[in-house]
């Protein structure tokens, strides 16, 4: 092998590892996103099951 083509396979190599990198990149960046968006959901969620709860007690110990 000359030093061309050593040289070439490195490049080859560096550029590869480079993709794979953007790639995990964005797939972290849309797992950050995700928990985002489910953080900003959760308060809500607990606070509906919360006021269910409730109005089903309420029910429950007003009937008779």
């Amino acid at each position: 092998m000359d030093l061309d083509e050593k040289a070439y396979l490195e490049l080859d190599k560096l550029q590869l590892e480079n993709r794979k990198l953007v790639a995990e990149t964005r797939k972290l960046i849309a797992e950050e996103q995700k928990l985002r968006r489910e953080g900003m959901f959760y308060p809500l969620l607990v606070g509906a099951a919360l006021i269910t709860a409730v109005v089903s007690l309420i029910n429950l110990l007003s009937k008779p």
